[in-house]
C-alpha cells in the first residue's frame, strides 16, 4: 500500500502552477454562464416582434459574437477539464513513483 503524503512546499508549488489555469477557467465559465441570457435577451425576445424579427437578429453581429462566446466558452471549459484530469493524474503518479523510491 503507498502512503500519498505531500509535503507542504509540493502543495504550495501545485498551488501556484494551478492559479492562472484557475483564473482562466472561471474567466470561461463566467463567460459561459452570462452569454446565453444576453443572448436570449438582446437576440430573442418573447415577443411576437421578437418571432418576427428573429431572422434579422441571428445575423446581428452582437448575436454572433454571443453565440461565439458560448460555443468557444464550452469548447475551452471541455478541454480545461480534460487538462485538468491529465495533469492530477501526472501528480498521483509522480507521488507514487517517490514512494516506490
Amino acid at each position: 500500500m503507498h502512503d500519498f503524503t505531500i509535503t507542504s512546499n509540493e502543495m504550495t508549488e501545485y498551488i501556484q502552477l494551478m492559479m492562472p489555469t484557475i483564473g482562466i477557467f472561471l474567466l470561461w465559465s463566467v463567460s459561459h454562464y452570462i452569454a446565453p441570457r444576453l443572448y436570449i435577451y438582446l437576440c430573442v425576445p418573447s415577443t411576437i416582434l421578437g418571432f418576427i424579427m428573429t431572422p434579422f437578429a441571428s445575423t446581428m453581429p452582437h448575436c454572433k459574437a454571443l453565440r461565439w462566446v458560448i460555443s468557444t466558452s464550452a469548447d475551452n471549459i471541455n478541454a480545461m477539464i480534460v487538462l485538468f484530469g491529465t495533469w492530477l493524474i501526472m501528480v498521483i503518479m509522480r507521488i507514487n513513483k517517490k514512494t516506490d523510491n
